[in-house]
């Protein structure tokens, strides 16, 4: 059986501090871990395989006779203007397509637009692109949360991964339409999920799995949310130096994981302890 991956939310946010600036009192100064010692410490470890790099390499460093790097320049050339474009050789999509622009909208039905009319282009934009960017189908949901009109004539429609029902854990397609114009798009963490969304274990049994591992009843800690399911992209092959760059074939650089997640506290002092069982193997 693979170990129960369990950590201290308090210690993951560090790696949020520099986007949130009121966490920042929470993260270690000058690698020193400034939390008090917790009752779980000589059990926390990382999710193997859990930090995964990218490289965003701009195609016309792709080898001249590369298929990916032919396809965007014919794309560049098809839409009339200078385009910035990246890739990401784990997933073989881009991360960042940026340029003047290409005319979608206009007139009334830019004044009437919404997020759903923006979405019905962005999937014919996908189909017609599909050599590129991949066919994605029911897996790509809209995410109407962030879907919006950023500013006056400036929307952004953002697709999430989901298979099964449970989403991919920052696996995103942005997509920027200014005045009616499709200026910006990529992908992230955006890969090809080959497990499947329903768990081959109950909650119970992930519940079980975790008081074993513990070693401690879990009714003596306080559940401090219900259990979800989450599916999380891992590096197939992690590197112990912590290289980030994915050197092996394109495409091939995301594993996923299916897991329950279930976060704990400890009744008399505030650590959040959040741990992650396979919801296939335990």
């Amino acid at each position: 059986m693979t170990p129960v991956s369990i950590f201290p939310f308090v210690r993951a946010l560090a790696l949020i501090a520099s986007l949130t600036p009121a966490l920042a009192l929470a993260a270690p100064v000058g690698g020193e871990d400034l939390r008090p010692a917790g009752r779980f410490d000589n059990r926390v470890f990382q999710r193997v395989g859990g930090s995964v790099g990218v490289e965003a390499r701009p195609v016309d460093r792709l080898d001249p006779s590369d298929p990916l790097r032919r396809g965007w320049e014919e794309f560049a050339h098809r839409h009339g203007s200078a385009w910035q474009i990246h890739v990401d050789e784990r997933t073989g999509m881009p991360t960042l397509v940026a340029g003047r622009g290409i005319a979608w909208i206009a007139g009334d039905a830019l004044a009437r637009a919404d997020a759903g009319t923006l979405e019905a282009l962005v999937r014919e934009f996908m189909a017609e692109n599909r050599g590129l960017l991949g066919a994605w189908g029911a897996t790509a949901e809209l995410d109407r949360a962030i879907s919006r009109e950023l500013q006056p004539g400036h929307w952004q429609v953002a697709f999430r991964q989901v298979v099964d029902g449970v989403p991919v854990e920052n696996a995103r397609l942005h997509f920027h339409v200014k005045h009616g114009r499709l200026v910006m798009f990529g992908a992230s963490l955006w890969g090809t999920p080959r497990i499947d969304g329903v768990p081959s274990i109950g909650v119970l049994e992930a519940r079980a799995e975790v008081e074993r591992y513990l070693e401690t009843p879990l009714d003596r800690l306080v559940e401090a949310r219900e259990p979800e399911l989450a599916i999380v992209a891992i590096d197939p092959r992690p590197d112990p130096a912590g290289a980030e760059r994915w050197t092996g074939p394109r495409g091939e650089g995301l594993g996923h994981v299916l897991v329950w997640r279930l976060a704990y506290r400890e009744p008399d002092r505030p650590a959040l302890w959040v741990a992650e069982v396979d919801a296939h193997d335990g």
